[in-house]
């Protein structure tokens, strides 16, 4: 257990008990709550806002959502969350990740949900690291945050209706949004949208690579952030068995990436060009681009260490793992407007799986409409299985096997805060089908941390 100086001093300073309980260091807040027996209720976050007038802390039980159209209503301004790197700086001393809800400590305006006030008993927060919480007696924990406001703005989960009750914080989206009703979904089929004609081409090419290799070079070289990455991605470590010298052209590095990844990156940024999605938020571009990137680089190492009698192409292995995730460009396209609130509660809600809250918006969820892409623009079956059943640990049909190479990957890149895993527990079972141990996983998973730099500069490349 480590407790942060800036935080014991803060705490030690009011002069109110208090104690340390340990939790495990990964896992989700229901996770957390269940390792240390207490109820959801009694656990309380930290969600960081800001508006056009500054910052706000809204503090509530884990077990509520944040409901926007509600703290408008309290305090009448339009707040939208903080994610990432715009957390950077505020909760100084601790650990990345971590958000006391200690508003006096960070100097920061707060709001407490009015529900909070019938808890009796102890109440528990974070400690400002990622394996130790403070636990402190509610009437303690109230005289903590005596000069704070309180109010209702929140919603418990067991009751949630997002239909009836998500808005955004505008007056335009929630009229948008209040009379909206899921489309059924052979109406979402007939929208989908036709294979564009650059990725098209890029298809193509990587069907023929007697013209390939010169025809996809010069689609890389009119993108000269694309090229500039490329370049830096086959030089990496990455690729160090491949290449033997500095990588100096597109030629060179089509050589040593090899046409499928290489057709792979220039499919990616044909559909990039072509989906628009909002660049912040753990469902906007920046975020989708860099799991697509680590994620098809963690299977291609992954699949190196599979047993010749699976028959995995490795190409089809690197592109699946680079598309998996391919829905979310399409609800983005098709459902604007759902699409944005859907990453806009994600970003204050992080805690709530994502496929719960697109069953309820949509009626269905991104891996769902992904598959149905890939069939409609008649993709390899691989693909569809890949983006279908990324999480079903217990698929098991044809093709199954790129499906649970994604899935051992993203649980593996949940511990680095990629992507919506939910867990970083190794599915044994599904290593032991493949013919892994846990030796190789991590083998591979730690080539995949040493290309860190090009995988960032590539994943910038594609949202750009």
């Amino acid at each position: 257990m480590a407790l942060p100086n800036t935080v014991k001093d803060y705490l030690d300073s009011q002069k109110l008990p208090y104690r340390l309980i340990s939790y495990p260091s990964k896992g989700t807040l229901q996770q957390i709550t269940e390792a240390i027996r207490i109820p959801s209720s009694r656990l309380i976050r930290a969600v960081l806002l800001r508006d056009e007038q500054g910052y706000l802390m809204a503090i509530l039980p884990s077990n509520h959502i944040l409901d926007f159209s509600l703290l408008r209503q309290l305090l009448a301004r339009d707040f939208h969350p903080l994610y990432g790197d715009e957390l950077t700086g505020l909760f100084k001393g601790c650990q990345p990740g971590s958000r006391p809800p200690l508003p006096g400590l960070f100097d920061l305006p707060a709001v407490i949900e009015d529900s909070l006030a019938v808890l009796d008993g102890e109440v528990y927060f974070d400690a400002g690291s990622h394996d130790t919480l403070i636990c402190m007696s509610s009437a303690n924990c109230w005289i903590l945050l005596k000069e704070i406001s309180w109010g209702h703005f929140s919603i418990p989960l067991d009751t949630l209706d997002l239909l009836q009750k998500m808005a955004n914080t505008t007056a335009d989206f929630m009229e948008v949004t209040s009379n909206y009703v899921p489309r059924q979904l052979r109406e979402i089929y007939r929208e989908l949208p036709a294979l564009p004609a650059a990725a098209h081409r890029i298809l193509e090419l990587r069907a023929n690579p007697k013209i390939g290799q010169a025809g996809l070079a010069n689609f890389i070289r009119d993108n000269p952030t694309l090229m500039t990455a490329t370049l830096h991605y086959a030089g990496s470590p990455l690729y160090a068995r491949q290449a033997s010298n500095k990588v100096n052209s597109v030629d060179e590095a089509i050589a040593v990436l090899g046409m499928d990844v290489t057709a792979g990156l220039g499919f990616a940024a044909s559909l990039g060009r072509t989906f628009t999605i909002p660049p912040d938020g753990p469902l906007g571009r920046r975020a989708f681009w860099r799991h697509a990137v680590y994620c098809a680089a963690l299977v291609r190492e992954l699949g190196r260490s599979l047993p010749d009698t699976l028959y995995l192409q490795p190409g089809l292995v690197y592109w699946s793992g680079l598309l998996h995730k391919f829905g979310y460009l399409v609800l983005a396209q098709l459902f604007p407007a759902q699409f944005f609130l859907l990453n806009h509660f994600l970003s204050a809600n992080h805690h709530i799986p994502v496929e719960q809250l697109e069953d309820r918006l949509l009626g269905a969820d991104h891996s769902q409409i992904g598959a149905w892409l890939m069939r409609a623009w008649n993709m390899p079956k691989e693909f569809t299985a890949a983006i279908r059943w990324h999480k079903m640990e217990d698929y098991s049909q044809p093709y199954a096997e790129y499906a649970n190479l994604i899935l051992i990957a993203n649980r593996l890149l949940y511990s680095l805060g990629i992507g919506d895993a939910g867990t970083d527990r190794l599915p044994v079972a599904i290593m032991s089908s493949l013919g892994l141990n846990k030796e190789q996983v991590l083998t591979a998973f730690a080539r995949v941390q040493e290309g860190h730099d090009a995988l960032e500069e590539m994943s910038r490349a594609l949202a750009a």
